[in-house]
């Protein structure tokens, strides 16, 4: 019988601008032939996956963390957040002078300008110098077009905290109806910290078990790749957790196993091994 193999995108099938390994996409050749069905699952939204990732050719894929499942071309989840949870993220983060990204059904809003984006690269060059966003009276906040769509669909919203103690803050402010996952450090010196606010019932062990459900398949039967602590829940209820070598300690404390580096072809080996290819 065929199993289910899950895949994280950045750090994982590969390092956000970088084409995956040819052995990455062999391996995911070889397990559709096998008889596997292998899914993307990522916190990106479905418009957000690149173009080199799509050629690999999926089953189906988990995008927004959680929010939304495809399987075969069809849509079998759609979960947003609550738009008064949503909104009220959004009004506290442009209090506190933070920048974020809203991620939503029609793209994503940064809040340099509020605009609907297809391509984010200048918005991840500010993840990457948040001194850019604060920089004098060129600094832009969401605008009028953001404010005038409060009913788009929010799937997460990304941001950089100052520090965990104001992260842990804002988590206390909505209780257990959000949920917030931190990374690792960013910008040269490292004083940022980005975050991933979302539904608190939304993540990515959720959806294994939705496609597992659907298609009547065991969580036993899945193995699931990643490199974050957005993929901790999935790496604990998939029959197999694996994480790359370059995650991060925690997450390799979570997964069952570590594999190679995403760079050093982790996928395949780890897909051969378990005899799966």
């Amino acid at each position: 019988m065929g199993k289910l193999i899950f895949l994280d995108i950045d750090g994982t099938i590969a390092a956000p601008g970088q084409p995956p390994r040819p052995s990455t996409v062999e391996a995911v050749h070889a397990a559709r032939c096998q008889g596997h069905k292998v899914f993307l699952c990522t916190g990106r939204l479905e418009m957000d996956v690149p173009e080199n990732v799509w050629r690999i050719g999926f089953d189906g894929g988990v995008y927004s963390a959680g929010g939304r499942i495809v399987v075969n071309g069809a849509e079998i989840w759609n979960q947003p957040m609550p738009k008064e949870l949503a909104w009220r993220v959004i009004d506290i983060l442009r209090r506190k002078d933070l920048f974020f990204v809203v991620e939503s059904s029609k793209g994503t809003y940064g809040s340099i300008d509020g605009e609907i984006r297809d391509d984010s690269s200048d918005l991840m060059d500010v993840f990457q110098n948040p001194c850019l966003y604060r920089s004098g009276p060129e600094k832009m906040l969401v605008n009028q077009r953001l404010q005038a769509n409060r009913n788009l669909s929010v799937y997460k919203i990304v941001t950089l905290f100052e520090s965990a103690a104001q992260a842990q803050e804002l988590c206390q402010e909505f209780g257990s109806a959000m949920r917030i996952v931190l990374f690792d450090k960013t910008a040269e010196d490292g004083c940022w910290i980005p975050g991933e606010i979302s539904d608190a019932s939304v993540n990515k062990g959720t959806a294994l078990h939705r496609v597992c459900d659907f298609l009547k398949i065991s969580p036993n039967d899945t193995i699931a790749f990643g490199d974050s602590m957005n993929d901790a829940e999935i790496l604990r209820v998939a029959g197999t957790g694996v994480a790359m070598g370059n995650a991060a300690e925690a997450v390799k404390k979570i997964a069952d196993q570590v594999c190679e580096r995403w760079d050093e072809d982790g996928i395949a080996r780890t897909l051969v091994r378990m005899g799966f290819i």
